[in-house]
């Protein structure tokens, strides 16, 4: 084998091992942060429009917002990047008051997972229930939802969202990540064999 090819192969793979380690090293934390991103922008949400309800519930003299009002207030709410991201409100008596299906608004709340926290409203054993995420199944999909309980009245903001949704994020980074690599393994190999040229001339001369 030449020198300049010899040269050339060390540089190309060198470049070729770093860029695999920092792609092992560097994916899985990007996932993990990218998931953890996605429930707090949806726990901030929940809190966020819980607080506004809150305080429009007041300006009413504590009764509760108009229909109008409320699809006003969520129509446009969801995460960014996640498209299943919906808004979902329902009150201490377990009907639907905000949900983006208006034939559901009015009707018997059927998800399980706010039935258990409704539940917990209305035990009265834990009156101060604390926003956070969980997250549960649903007709065979992995859901996650950030949650709010209001204090004036027990009601419930909700934001939910598909699981895959938020890892199909995680899964563009990926692609992303793949791509810019195989662009620099593909530089490395051009600046190597530049490199190799260069080292090898002078060594030729010498003979």
């Amino acid at each position: 084998m030449k020198l300049k090819t010899k040269v050339a192969f060390m540089g190309i793979m060198c470049a070729v091992v770093a860029i695999l380690l920092n792609l092992a090293i560097s994916l899985p934390s990007a996932r993990g942060l990218i998931a953890d991103s996605v429930s707090n922008n949806m726990l901030n949400l929940a809190k966020a429009y819980g607080r506004m309800v809150e305080i429009r519930i007041q300006q009413n003299g504590n009764s509760m917002i108009l229909q109008e009002e409320l699809q006003e207030l969520f129509q446009d709410v969801k995460v960014d990047g996640v498209d299943s991201c919906y808004p979902y409100f329902v009150s201490s008596s377990n009907k639907v008051l905000y949900h983006p299906d208006e034939s559901m608004i009015g009707t018997d709340n059927t998800n399980e997972t706010a039935v258990q926290i409704v539940n917990e409203v209305n035990s009265g054993l834990n009156p101060d229930i604390e926003p956070k995420v969980v997250e549960y199944s649903d007709k065979g999909k992995e859901m996650i939802m950030g949650y709010y309980v209001l204090d004036s009245i027990g009601s419930i903001v909700m934001i939910i969202a598909e699981k895959q949704d938020a890892a199909s994020m995680a899964s563009a980074l990926v692609k992303t990540n793949i791509a810019a690599a195989l662009i620099a393994i593909v530089v490395a190999l051009v600046v190597s064999l530049v490199f190799a040229g260069l080292i090898s001339k002078p060594l030729k001369k010498s003979r």
